[in-house]
């Protein structure tokens, strides 16, 4: 992960090491099968769409969905296959008719919507139309807060909107307009091996031998969804590094308690 935030830095991202982080885990949840859904909070050019934009890139092309906006029915219509895909939506006001979908699709992990057509006899019959996910859908806004049945669904990522990190995002600007920045092929050299290396990733579950000595408040209600998103960043840290992890007898990656301090 702080090898992914390095990469992103030399790509012009600057700064937001916890949140490189933290977006590159909800961005590769959904192949993982725990998918993590970011909603991504800031104020107008503060970096947000840059913020995904940086991280996205070190996926393959061919699991990512960009949309400017969608409709209310058009998640359940789709012909796009979403199975373990990043679907991005740059804007949260481009896609509020479709809450209902984003939510059920963020909860369920797939939609099925039926309704009544006419055919090309003149004759009524009913279709079934399924989308299949999971999917980790990407939405940035400046709202402060989203709808609140959609809030308890997703995890807040803040933009740095600080002095210093303004004042670091001109210093690049003004640095690149100088030097020229990362030219195309160095660019291909940097994101070419991270490519290569989530298709490698393959699905395998996650135990977490020692989640019942976490110690989680019970205040709220929400919480009852909230220990599960926390315990899915853990588990999709450790299947990041499946590749040189201990397993159990069952083929399952143990996690550990490291794993569970970077997901704090």
């Amino acid at each position: 992960l702080e090898k992914a935030a390095q990469n992103m830095q030399r790509l012009g991202h600057i700064g937001e090491p916890k949140n490189k982080r933290l977006a590159l885990v909800c961005a590769v949840s959904a192949k993982a099968g725990y998918p993590i859904q970011p909603s991504t909070h800031a104020q107008s050019s503060a970096g947000k769409n840059a913020l995904w934009d940086a991280t996205l890139s070190l996926l393959p092309e061919e699991m990512i969905v960009r949309r400017s906006g969608l409709t209310a029915k058009a998640l359940f219509r789709t012909e796009t296959n979403l199975e373990g895909a990043v679907l991005y939506l740059q804007e949260v006001a481009g896609s509020e008719d479709a809450n209902y979908s984003i939510r059920v699709m963020q909860s369920d992990g797939r939609l099925e919507y039926e309704s009544t057509e006419k055919t090309p006899d003149g004759s009524m019959k009913n279709v079934v139309y399924r989308t299949e996910g999971p999917t980790v859908i990407v939405q940035t806004t400046t709202k402060n807060h989203l709808h609140p049945e959609n809030e308890t669904r997703v995890l807040a990522v803040y933009v740095d909107e600080s002095p210093a990190q303004t004042e670091a995002i001109v210093l690049s600007i003004l640095q690149e307009a100088e030097e020229g920045g990362v030219g195309p092929e160095e660019r291909e050299e940097i994101v070419r091996p991270w490519h290569d290396a989530i298709r490698l990733l393959e699905p395998a579950r996650v135990i977490v031998p020692f989640a019942r000595r976490i110690r989680v408040p019970s205040s709220q209600v929400r919480i009852r969804r909230d220990v599960t998103r926390l315990l899915d960043v853990v588990r999709v840290i450790s299947w990041l590094h499946q590749h040189s992890r201990t397993r159990d007898q069952r083929g399952r990656i143990i996690a550990t308690e490291e794993d569970f301090r970077t997901a704090l």
